[in-house]
C-alpha cells in the first residue's frame, strides 16, 4: 500500500477488504453536501421559485426527459436512482 493514504483493512464474511478512509470521507462529504443543498433548495418552496430551485428544477427536468426518450413509461420508476447516482457522482468527482 502506497504511504501517506489512511487504509483500514477488515476482514468480512472471510473476504479480507481494504477501505482507502480518504475516498469514504469525501463519499460521506459529497453525501452531506447534497442533503444540506436539497434542504436548503427545498425549505421554502414558493409559487415563484428561487434561483436555487430553478437549478435543481432544471437539472431533474433534464433528466426526466432523458429517462422518457430512453426508457417507456415504465422505466420512470428508475428516474429517481437515476438522477441521484448522477448528481451523486457529478459532486463526489468536483471534490476530488
Amino acid at each position: 500500500m502506497s504511504e501517506g493514504h489512511w487504509i483500514v483493512n477488515k476482514v468480512i464474511a472471510g473476504h479480507s477488504m481494504a477501505f482507502n478512509m480518504d475516498t469514504l470521507v469525501t463519499m460521506w462529504a459529497a453525501m452531506a453536501f447534497l442533503i444540506i443543498v436539497s434542504f436548503i433548495a427545498t425549505r421554502k418552496l414558493t409559487i415563484f421559485p428561487t434561483k436555487l430551485q430553478l437549478v435543481f428544477e432544471n437539472i431533474l427536468g433534464y433528466f426526466s426527459n432523458l429517462v422518457n426518450n430512453m426508457m417507456p413509461k415504465e422505466g420512470q420508476k428508475h428516474f429517481p436512482l437515476i438522477a441521484s447516482l448522477f448528481l451523486f457522482i457529478v459532486t463526489a468527482n468536483i471534490m476530488g
